[in-house]
C-alpha cells in the first residue's frame, strides 16, 4: 500500500512537471523588439490585439465600408513628394468583413472580445507573408516583417523638361538628349556603377546571460571610382539575416558625390539590439543615378573622320588603302 502511495505521489510530480514545461511561456517579439501590446502565449501560440501587432510592425491601416486595409508605408525622404511615411491607424473594436493587404484580399480569422480585435499570429503572418519564428533554445517567438525596397530611404531623381524632350516616368530623368537614365544598385561589385565600398567597420558584442547582445556600426567609407558626377547617392548599411531578409538598416542621404570623392557615413544611433540573437550580416547597398552616357565627338572640320564613322557634310569619306 505504501509502495502504491509512492508510486502515485512521484507520477503526480512528473505530471505537474511535464504540464510546467509545456505551459512554459515564451517571450513574444515583433520585428526583434519584446511586443509591448495585449497578448495571450500558450505555449507557442500567440494571440494579440490586431492593432497592437499591426502598430508594432510599423504598418498603416484604415477601415472604409468595413474593409480593413492594410498597408506597408514608405520611408519618407525630406524634400520628396512622391514618398511619404505615415503608420498606424484608428482602434480596431469590430471585426470587418473583409481584410486588403497592399491591394490584395487575405484571409485572416478574427475575434471580437470587448472592444479588442484579436488574430492568431502565426494565422496572420501566413497571410501577410511575414516570418513566425519559435526558439525553443532561447524560449522565444519572433514575428518579423523583413524590409522592402519602399521602406529604404532614397532620394527620387528629379523630372526635368528640356527643350525637344518629355520629362522621364516617375522615379526616372529625362536628360537632355531625351534618353531615360534610372537608378543603379550596387553592393561594390556592380559593374555599371563606378562606386566602390572601401570599409564597412560593425561588430557584434554578445556577453550572454541576461545581457542583450548588441551590434554596434561604426562606419562605412565608399568613393565614386568614376570619372563623372554621381547624383542622388544614397547609401544603405543592412543588417541581414541567412535567408537574406533585411531587419535594420541605417541610411545616409549622401546626394552628390565627385569623381574621386569619397564619403564615410558614421550612424547618429549605430546601435541595434539583438534581443532574440537572430544571426545578422552587414551589408552596404548603394542607390545612385545613372550617369549621363558620353556623347561620341564629331571629328574636327577640315579632317577625316574616324575610320566606322561618317566624315562631316561637305567633306568626302577617306579612301581605303590600296
Amino acid at each position: 500500500m505504501k509502495k502504491l502511495f509512492l508510486g502515485l505521489v512521484t507520477a503526480s510530480m512528473l505530471f505537474g512537471c511535464a504540464a510546467t514545461v509545456s505551459a512554459a511561456d515564451y517571450e513574444f517579439y515583433v520585428r526583434n523588439r519584446p511586443f509591448k501590446g495585449e497578448a495571450t502565449i500558450v505555449g507557442s501560440q500567440v494571440t494579440a490585439s490586431l492593432d497592437d501587432v499591426l502598430s508594432a510592425l510599423g504598418y498603416a491601416w484604415g477601415v472604409k465600408e468595413n474593409k480593413l486595409y492594410i498597408s506597408v508605408p514608405k520611408r519618407h525622404v525630406p524634400g520628396s513628394r512622391t514618398h511619404s511615411f505615415v503608420e498606424g491607424g484608428p482602434e480596431i473594436t469590430s471585426v470587418p468583413a473583409a481584410i486588403v493587404y497592399d491591394g490584395k484580399e487575405v484571409s485572416v480569422p478574427l475575434n471580437a472580445v470587448g472592444s479588442k480585435v484579436l488574430v492568431d499570429v502565426r494565422n496572420l503572418s501566413t497571410a501577410l507573408g511575414l516570418q513566425y519564428s519559435v526558439s525553443d533554445n532561447l524560449g522565444s517567438i519572433d514575428l518579423l516583417a523583413p524590409i522592402n525596397k519602399d521602406q529604404v530611404a532614397y532620394t527620387p531623381p528629379p523630372r526635368m523638361i528640356t527643350a525637344g524632350a518629355e520629362s522621364g516616368a516617375e522615379g526616372q530623368t529625362a536628360s537632355a538628349d531625351g534618353a531615360s537614365q534610372g537608378i543603379i544598385e550596387t553592393d561594390g561589385s556592380n559593374p555599371s556603377s563606378p562606386i566602390v565600398v572601401n570599409s564597412v567597420d560593425w561588430f557584434t558584442n554578445d556577453a550572454g546571460g541576461a545581457f542583450t547582445p548588441e551590434v554596434r556600426c561604426n562606419s562605412a567609407t565608399i568613393t565614386n571610382g568614376g570619372n563623372t558626377p554621381l547624383k542622388g547617392v544614397v547609401l544603405n548599411v543592412n543588417l541581414k539575416m541567412a535567408d537574406g531578409s533585411t531587419v535594420h538598416t541605417w541610411t545616409a542621404n549622401v546626394g552628390e558625390m565627385g569623381p574621386g570623392q569619397s564619403y564615410t557615413f558614421t550612424p547618429a544611433d549605430p546601435l541595434w539590439l539583438n534581443y532574440n540573437r537572430v544571426p545578422v550580416q552587414c551589408k552596404v547597398l548603394v542607390t545612385h543615378q545613372a550617369p549621363p552616357k558620353e556623347k561620341a565627338q564629331a571629328a574636327p572640320q577640315g579632317q577625316a573622320a574616324p575610320q566606322g564613322q561618317a566624315a562631316p557634310q561637305g567633306q568626302a569619306a577617306p579612301q581605303a588603302a590600296q
